[in-house]
């Protein structure tokens, strides 16, 4: 019966841009006042959902692809985020959104092993060999 919301603005966690799309896991896109944890090597520190580094990128394209005239650009994000205004885009076009988890990848030539944070690993393994044992 209740409801919990943090207030957007400079203290906030999701930062100053934040992408709301349809999922059953409540996965969002956002930005981060934390910009430093960008440079970790160890960058599992979100709650179910992705920061990004430069979300601003992202809305001037969201907000292009629609041809819309009140496109956002780095210095409105600056502006709203002095000023403290809140804006909301809907879009009319649709774009998918993948995500995707991966624990290992190639990097220069050499396979690299990632930490399994959601332990995962463990049943895709078994769901392998139950299949290779047919």
């Amino acid at each position: 019966p209740y409801t919990i919301r943090q207030q957007s603005g400079c203290g906030n966690a999701l930062g100053n841009i934040l992408f709301h799309f349809p999922n059953r896991y409540s996965f969002y896109l956002h930005d981060t006042p934390e910009r430093r944890l960008f440079n970790r090597t160890y960058r599992a520190l979100s709650h179910s959902c992705i920061r990004m580094d430069d979300p601003a990128d992202l809305a001037e394209y969201l907000l292009r692809r629609e041809h819309r005239k009140d496109t956002v650009t780095h210095a409105m994000i600056e502006h709203c985020h002095k000023k403290r205004e809140r804006r909301q885009y809907n879009l009319a076009y649709q774009l998918p959104i993948h995500i995707r988890y991966y624990t290992c990848g190639v990097e220069q030539d050499v396979l690299c092993f990632y930490p399994d944070i959601y332990e995962k690993d463990a049943r895709l393994m078994q769901a392998w060999l139950a299949y290779r044992s047919r």
